[in-house]
């Protein structure tokens, strides 16, 4: 008899979910403004002409507004009164490039705090295209510009942005470096995405692990699968009491068809007590009743998960211990959970495979009235069309019966 098997697709859907990475890309803060002659160079290397030092310095006429406006830009009481300022300043012929700089670098920042990106995106290019400030606040400006880019999911404006901001500072900055591969994965661009992530990541002895994922993934995306599993094996042995970095592990695996080595991650997973959700659950059983000769483990595996109620009961568990138990003859549990199973059945498949069963036992009204149930929710295949005929002929009581071959 062959049963109806969970598809793989839907494995591969739920394990993919759990990679850290793919599913948006994870933001820094925006920074404060930098204090403008205290601070040391931090970029050096740039070749843009900072303003003079005689310039760097608000109008008299803006003097104490903007200082007034530097001690309450954190206090939203505040907002209306500060921004409408930065708007008068940047509107002003009479004020000059180090005002409109720095208060529309201020503006930025209260409208980001606020959840107006898109405001604060635009006074950060104004605060730019005044050019009114030295490097490191310039350029401070144009980073938090493409940070907000990002929160707004304009991923190509904020790649654009990082990538200027590595280019006007010729710095070796592998935060930049980071975020300019983040914006390229979210775009599709897996090969640059992995060519940057791997920069940023040499660029940073103790770059964190997410860094490690987004290069593992770009690979992965970019067709070089092999590095990618790779990657992910590395981060794996070196944290194996990491959830996420097994889960990538076993799902990279399971993309390159290699399912009995990511049947392995799972289990160890299971032994090391990392199983904590439905999903995880879930991914185990599915991937063990794809394999021959793994139905006591399937049995087992969604019995462990129902009994610590990580696991929901539901049509797909029912099946699948219907199968797993019809495979290892235990007829009277099979037909148990091919009975709890076929209500939630899309098609009459199921309901068919419990008429067979049943036919098999000689139960000939039980197999009838599983037939009808199935013809009321809809017969397909050529094969199961046939043998509800045959069954349907049957006599109630005695009559011919069929030997079921169990083949998956």
């Amino acid at each position: 008899m062959s049963l109806i098997k969970p598809s793989r697709a839907l494995l591969g859907a739920a394990i993919a979910a759990a990679l850290l990475v793919g599913g948006g890309v994870a933001t820094s803060a925006v920074a404060a403004p930098a204090k403008q002659a205290a601070d040391a160079k931090r970029y050096p290397s740039s070749t843009r002409n900072e303003p003079a030092a005689k310039d760097a310095r608000t109008t008299q006429a803006y003097n104490k507004p903007i200082n007034d406006m530097i001690k309450t830009y954190q206090d939203p009481s505040k907002n209306a009164a500060n921004l409408a300022l930065v708007d008068k300043i940047l509107a002003d012929p009479k004020a000059n490039a180090y005002d409109k700089s720095f208060s529309a670098q201020i503006g930025g920042l209260i409208a980001n705090k606020a959840g107006d990106n898109a405001k604060a995106i635009a006074f950060f290019r104004q605060g730019l295209d005044a050019n009114g400030l030295d490097n490191n606040g310039h350029f401070e400006m144009m980073y938090n510009m493409g940070i907000v880019q990002t929160q707004s999911n304009d991923f190509a404006g904020a790649a654009a942005t990082f990538q200027r901001f590595l280019d006007e500072t010729k710095s070796n900055s592998a935060d930049a470096r980071y975020l300019l591969a983040q914006n390229e994965y979210e775009q599709g661009k897996f090969a640059q995405a992995a060519a940057n992530a791997k920069i940023a990541i040499d660029g940073k002895p103790d770059a964190p692990d997410n860094w490690k994922q987004l290069y593992m993934l770009s690979l992965n995306k970019s067709g070089n699968s092999g590095a990618a599993i790779g990657e992910a094996k590395a981060m794996a042995d070196k944290n194996p009491n990491d959830k996420k970095a097994q889960m990538n592990y076993a799902a990279l695996l399971l993309d390159a068809n290699r399912n009995a080595e990511a049947l392995a991650v799972m289990q160890k997973m299971r032994a090391a007590k990392l199983l904590t959700t439905d999903a995880d659950y879930r991914n185990l059983f599915i991937m063990l009743s794809q394999q021959d000769g793994q139905d006591k483990a399937v049995i087992d595996v969604i019995n462990e998960g129902l009994a610590s109620k990580v696991l929901t009961q539901d049509g797909q568990v029912n099946l699948a211990l219907a199968q797993a138990y019809f495979y290892t003859d235990q007829e009277g549990k099979a037909i148990e959970y091919f009975e709890k199973a076929a209500p939630d059945a899309k098609s009459g498949s199921v309901y068919m495979n419990l008429a067979r069963i049943y036919w098999q036992r000689g139960e000939n009204v039980k197999a009838k009235d599983a037939v009808r149930k199935a013809q009321a929710k809809g017969i397909s295949s050529d094969n199961d069309k046939k043998t509800s005929a045959q069954i349907l002929a049957l006599p109630d009581k005695g009559g011919s019966t069929v030997i079921l071959q169990k083949k998956k």
